[in-house]
């Protein structure tokens, strides 16, 4: 009887030289032949038999390694199986383990699984948020407490105390408001995958790549920090010294 186990994992990856080398040897050990296809950023495919040559490649800007693909097997073909990266809509990366040995298929799938959970970076939970979806949330909320706000101050909605405008006017209003807002929505959607990658192969170029993204990272949220600090403290000081009218 056959066993066919499929595991897959939603959360970002970041997969370096020892992740790669690690999974490497722990299915050399159990496997006889594995083999290692990388797809780049340019449409090329890198196969080989070897870790190191993979690991050796320099991996650059330009020619980035974005999708990886590990398969293993017996000569018999019926223990099998594959580790796919890929940055997918569902998913970041899937397993599939195949034995006629329930419980081999168990223990390795078992172990992909610690060894794929382990490269899981700290912002993991961050690149899951689409700017594209959360921004017009918070709009529509900021809207929401807007239009409250002022019920509960004044006891009227505000579009009673001034009259609407035409159809004409309203689209003339919008239009450059929508446009303004969809761009600056994928720009930041576009800046905000940049920082928070959900797959990232450290290897060759890519891993001084990286440490720049973080450098980049530190400074923008050190900035936001740093200035609702600052916001914090002068509102604070000024409640104090100010004398009140």
């Amino acid at each position: 009887m056959e066993t066919r186990i499929y595991r897959s994992a939603k959360h970002a990856l970041l997969v370096s030289r020892e992740d790669i080398e690690g999974l490497a040897n722990f299915l050399s050990q159990r496997y006889q032949h594995l083999k290692f296809s990388a797809h780049c950023t340019d449409g090329s495919t890198l196969t080989t038999a070897i870790a190191n040559e993979l690991l050796d490649f320099e991996n650059r800007n330009d020619r980035r390694i974005d999708e990886l693909k590990l398969e293993f097997r017996q000569n018999d073909l019926e223990e099998r199986g594959d580790v796919e990266f890929s940055d997918q809509v569902f998913r970041v990366c899937r397993w599939t383990v195949w034995s006629n040995d329930d419980g081999l298929a168990q223990q390795i799938a078992m172990e992909l699984s610690q060894r794929i959970r382990a490269t899981r970076p700290w912002y993991s939970w961050i690149s899951r948020t689409r700017l594209a979806y959360l921004l017009p949330a918070l709009l529509m909320l900021l809207g929401v407490v807007t239009t409250w706000h002022h019920l509960i101050t004044t006891g009227r909605f505000a579009s009673i105390e001034h009259p609407s405008p035409d159809f004409g006017e309203t689209i003339s209003i919008l239009l450059p408001i929508v446009l303004v807002f969809v761009v600056g929505v994928l720009f930041f959607d576009k800046v905000w995958s940049w920082m928070f990658p959900k797959l990232w192969f450290l290897i060759g170029r890519q891993k001084r790549e990286f440490e720049k993204r973080e450098r980049v990272r530190r400074w923008v949220f050190g900035g936001v920090i740093g200035a609702i600090v600052i916001g914090c403290i002068a509102n604070y000081l000024s409640a104090i010294l100010l004398p009140r009218k």
